[in-house]
Order: C-alpha cells, then structure tokens, then sequence
C-alpha cells in the first residue's frame, strides 16, 4: 500500500494558487491598518469595569523590579 501522507501539489495547482494571489489587488500596510480599525466588532482595548472598594492591604513584592500588589474589599459584593 502507498504511503499517501506527503503528497506534493501538482505544478499546475501551484501556478492557479500563484495566480489567484496575484489577482487580488495590492494593499499597503496604512491601508491594512485603516481597514481593521473600521470593524467595529473587533476590539483592541480591554474590557474593563469600575467596582467601588476600598484598599484592605498593600502587599510588597519581594523583587524591587516586580510591581506591588493590593488586597482589595469590594463594597456589595454577593456570596460565591
């Protein structure tokens, strides 16, 4: 039985791939950018929310070059 894993495409199938790319229209990259910031469904931000509560206690880190981290209460905070 051959062994029909690596099969190579064919010059032909190739040339038709090459020849579709280039078919298409060339776009610069300010155009690229400009295009992907008028879909308004992708979003580059984070999503984020503002949660009153009070600082409970400033943790140090024990690297200078590492940030500090805070123990923070949450006001209204419903049982989990």
């Amino acid at each position: 039985m051959p062994d029909n894993k690596h099969k190579k495409k064919t010059g032909n199938t190739t040339l038709t791939d090459v020849q579709k790319e280039m078919a298409q229209p060339r776009i610069t990259k300010s155009a690229r950018i400009a295009e992907q910031n008028l879909y308004t469904t992708r979003t580059s931000e984070q999503p984020r929310s503002i949660i009153p509560g009070n600082v409970y206690r400033l943790v140090h880190s024990p690297r200078p070059s590492k940030p500090q981290k805070a123990l923070v209460a949450i006001d209204n905070a419903g049982p989990e």
